[in-house]
């Protein structure tokens, strides 16, 4: 609750800012102006951006932009220790993260999954789910433009876009190495060094390495990454960049499913916070390798072409262990019955994704406005496979309960496919787009950017049983959207923007249905304060879901077109400095869901107010002493897990409970940082998480949950070479 406090009063505290800085005589102009890219060997001095072209590829600065846009700078990742994707999205604003296991997770905003992942701006399809654990080592920055972004994605749902920015080279020299040791044997070290290799080469490198154990009982994760970059100036105005980045996780024993959050009887389960539904053989590696070319070429007067491609090769190679509870009349009250089920999976999935587009200012009718027109074809194929054992007696042991769980059974010969299913699939998704979008001066006060994204998809094969077969001619998704200066530090903003999301699904005359839209309407004001060093924001938004397939009742695989999951509310946020020494990032989330006839969970798992605080101030008495605070805050969230029935006579089933809830109640999670800096060269600094060392379930996305890290520490040194 005091989450939600702080957040109610912020506005309060900053009016007076407010009205000072608009009434204020001046002629600065309303770009921000903070640094956001971190220089190695200098203090950084804010946690926001300057420019950001995820959401048009203008490079417009946050004010200047008509939707909600938030990053998560280096200064972010470093104070807080934020090595994961995992933790760095839980900071960033209307973004919730539902790790439902230990090596798989799904990203949420305003209601909606977020499937549109960016990498220097190239996207791949829509596909949401992250598998492994993606380490922010190689990324500069996380930008992120919440709603549809229909303009620079194509298709997807209309939650948010997530661009990772990675580093690239500096002109002068700088390296670094950090090493960070801390709870449960947790080591890591981190080496960065860039600089020029002669008057038209610069380079860069970075290579990590982490090992370390868990709270959770014999998980273990091992990561090694490596990146390099290499940026050449082949002739006047031309910048070629090659660069290449590899990583590799290996996880023992992680979750493969999770926990069984309720026994037979409907009562709730609490287990300790290390409980783990593993097992000792099981593992799950993951290798990531992306390689990537671009050639920039100015033209002069600030016109340039841009071709940029990317290939991505993702391997999965596993061998998990999954939990799942069997209900009989006989099991005794506050008890279930639980029975392994074991599988080897395999999966190799490629990318090849390219961009071109040229961009640039031009004049008209005695204003100034910019064009920017681009091409763009991505191309992802997959196949996968899951081998059981069905003959040994070991692929489906007789757990008990977890309570007494000592994860371990005898290992499984994966030499078996399911009896008449399917054991994987092969598919392809190709989608090739046309887009265009100008931002025009109506006035000096008034911008209006204007544009739509053509789009062919085609998507062949079958996963599983299911056919991907799916096809899709000249979708349209448009982008409007208007900036107005009210005065001279104050911003006004209205958007819509769509997205969609093709449908293998068919009607009763065998017709594909159309793909699913997505719509977001975003409406916000926008005001620079303190000398134009922090950006406070408020959006009201709605989002609705369109032809969403339905099955027909009585109708065997006959869908019909229905209306989808719709989502209203509003955020607000301040991000950047309030003083030199204090820098702040903070947000608050209101969010209503209407899930219609469809799944009720969604608005039930779905925490309705989130907060979010990041900040840090660099003590002037003691000049070398910074001190941070990280905190997060949401609602309480629940899940209906229906009924408990025996089926030992199928054809008399045995309801044994009913309208069994799963529940995680409001709660908050205090991190806190202290660095000191020594001299020039060195930096010590200590974080310790989830202070208070509150026990939460980290989802009900899933019907089954685990844990959340409890209270933690870890101790990191920087040497700046």
């Amino acid at each position: 609750m005091s989450g939600v406090i702080i957040a109610a009063c912020l506005p309060n505290l900053l009016l007076a800012e407010v009205i000072k800085v608009n009434n204020a005589n001046t002629t600065e102009t309303n770009v921000v102006t903070q640094e956001e890219i971190e220089v190695v060997g200098t203090q950084e001095r804010a946690y926001s951006v300057n420019q950001m072209g995820t959401a048009s590829k203008f490079n417009l600065s946050s004010m200047d932009t008509p939707q909600s846009v938030s990053a998560i700078t280096s200064t972010q990742i470093k104070e807080f220790g934020l090595f994961s994707l995992n933790s760095a999205l839980s900071n960033a604003a209307g973004i919730n993260v539902e790790q439902v296991e230990t090596g798989r997770t799904y990203f949420t905003s305003r209601g909606f999954e977020i499937n549109n992942f960016q990498v220097d701006g190239l996207g791949v399809l829509a596909r949401g789910t992250k598998r492994g654990e993606f380490d922010t080592a190689i990324y500069e920055r996380i930008e992120v433009v919440r709603g549809a972004n229909g303009l620079m994605s194509g298709a997807g749902n209309p939650s948010a876009t997530v661009n990772l920015i990675r580093k690239r080279p500096t002109q002068e020299f700088q390296g670094e190495i950090t090493s960070t040791y801390g709870s449960w044997n947790n080591k890591r070290i981190e080496i960065d060094v860039s600089g020029s290799l002669d008057e038209r080469v610069r380079a860069r490198a970075v290579l990590a390495k982490q090992d370390k154990e868990s709270y959770l009982d014999w998980y273990e994760l091992d990561k090694t990454i490596g990146y390099g970059v290499i940026e050449i100036d082949l002739w006047e105005g031309s910048l070629l960049t090659l660069l290449h980045s590899s990583e590799n996780v290996k996880a023992d024993s992680p979750l493969w499913g999770a926990l069984t959050l309720f026994n037979t009887d409907g009562s709730e389960n609490e287990y300790d916070v290390s409980t783990s539904s593993s097992n000792d053989w099981a593992y799950w590696d993951s290798k990531i390798n992306r390689s990537y070319i671009e050639l920039k070429q100015d033209f002069g007067n600030d016109w340039s072409l841009t071709a940029a491609y990317t290939y991505v090769d993702m391997k999965d190679d596993s061998e998990l262990f999954y939990v799942y509870s069997h209900h009989l009349v006989t099991t005794p009250a506050n008890d279930t019955l639980l029975i392994g089920y074991a599988s080897a999976y395999t999966k190799d999935e490629y990318h090849n994704v390219f961009d071109i587009y040229v961009n640039g200012p031009f004049s008209l009718a005695g204003k100034e406005h910019e064009l920017v027109i681009g091409a763009n074809r991505t191309k992802v194929k997959y196949d996968n496979e899951s081998l059981y054992d069905y003959t040994t007696g070991n692929g489906f042991p007789l757990v008990g309960n977890l309570y007494s769980w000592n994860g371990s059974t005898p290992k499984p010969t994966f030499t078996d496919d399911p009896s008449n299913l399917p054991n994987g699939g092969q598919v392809k998704d190709v989608q090739e787009s046309f887009y265009a979008a100008v931002r025009a001066e109506i006035s000096d006060d008034l911008h209006i950017t204007a544009g739509a994204r053509i789009s062919d998809w085609e998507s062949k094969g079958g996963d599983y049983g299911a056919s991907k077969e799916r096809s899709e001619t000249g979708v349209v998704t448009p982008y409007l959207g208007a900036v107005y200066n009210v005065t001279e530090h104050l911003m006004a903003y209205a958007s819509y923007t769509e997205i969609f999301t093709p449908q293998s699904e068919v009607d009763a005359n065998g017709s594909s249905l159309d793909p699913i839209d997505g719509e977001s309407t975003e409406l916000g004001l926008k005001t620079n304060l303190f000398n134009d060093n922090l950006v406070l924001s408020i959006a009201v938004f709605k989002i609705d879901q369109n032809n969403l397939a339905q099955p027909v009742p009585g109708a065997l695989d006959v869908f019909r077109e229905a209306d989808g999951i719709s989502s209203k509310g509003y955020e607000l946020e301040a991000v950047g400095q309030i003083e030199d020494n204090w820098s702040i990032s903070t947000s608050f989330t209101n969010l209503t869901i209407d899930a219609g006839k469809r799944d009720k969970n969604v608005e039930n798992y779905t925490p309705n107010q989130t907060f979010k605080l990041a900040t840090s101030y660099l003590v002037p008495q003691l000049e070398k002493l910074k001190l941070g605070a990280n905190v997060r805050w949401q609602a309480n969230i629940s899940r209906d897990q229906g009924d408990t029935i025996d089926w030992t006579d199928p054809a008399n089933p045995v309801t044994i409970a009913t309208d069994i809830e799963s529940k995680q109640d409001a709660y908050a999670l205090f991190n806190i940082m202290a660095s000191y800096e020594f001299n020039d060269n060195l930096n010590t600094q200590l974080n310790v998480n989830n202070v208070t060392n509150e026990k939460y379930l980290t989802s009900l996305y899933w019907p089954q949950g685990y844990y959340g890290t409890p209270r933690s520490y870890q101790l990191s040194v920087n040497y700046k070479l």
